[in-house]
C-alpha cells in the first residue's frame, strides 16, 4: 500500500540519483535498488499482474521467482503454497505494493519486515516508463 504521509525522500531526490540509464527496466532497477536500501527490503522487483519480471534491484534469477510469487501474495495467503513461498523467500515475509504505471497495474514486491512504500515511487516509475514524446509535452 502506498503511504500518502510517508515522504522520506522527494521525487526530486530520486531525480538526482547517481546511476542513470535510458533503458527503462534498467532505470527502474536503479530506483528499486535505492528504495530497497532505504526500506530494508530485499529482492525488490517490479512485476506484472501476471507475475512477469519487469525490473529488479538485484539477482535476476531470484528476482524472477519473487516476481512470480508477488501477485499471488497480493491476493492473500490462501493463494500461495506455503512450501513454495518458503523455498523462494527463505521464510522472509513477502511485501507487495500495487502501483499504476502508464495506466496499468503492477506490483512492487520485496522481502522483509512490513514497511510503507514511499509515495513518490509510483510517480518515478510512471516517469521512467513514459514515452519520450510524453516527457517533451
Amino acid at each position: 500500500m502506498l503511504d500518502p504521509t510517508y515522504t522520506y525522500m522527494s521525487a526530486s531526490t530520486i531525480e538526482r540519483r547517481n546511476q542513470r540509464s535510458s533503458i527503462p527496466w534498467e532505470a527502474a532497477g536503479f530506483l528499486l535498488r535505492h528504495v530497497a536500501r532505504e526500506s530494508g527490503l530485499g529482492d525488490m522487483v517490479l512485476a506484472t499482474d501476471e507475475g512477469l519480471l519487469i525490473a529488479a534491484a538485484e539477482d535476476r534469477r531470484q528476482a524472477e521467482r519473487v516476481a512470480a510469487l508477488g501477485p499471488l501474495a497480493a491476493r492473500g495467503p490462501e493463494a500461495v503454497d506455503p512450501a513454495l513461498a518458503f523455498k523462494i523467500t527463505g521464510g522472509r515475509p513477502i511485501q507487495t505494493y500495487p502501483v499504476q504505471v502508464r495506466g496499468r497495474r503492477f506490483h512492487v514486491v520485496g522481502l522483509g519486515r512490513p514497511t510503507a512504500l514511499r509515495r513518490d515511487v509510483q510517480a518515478a516509475l510512471d516517469r521512467i516508463f513514459a514515452r519520450r514524446s510524453d516527457l517533451q509535452n
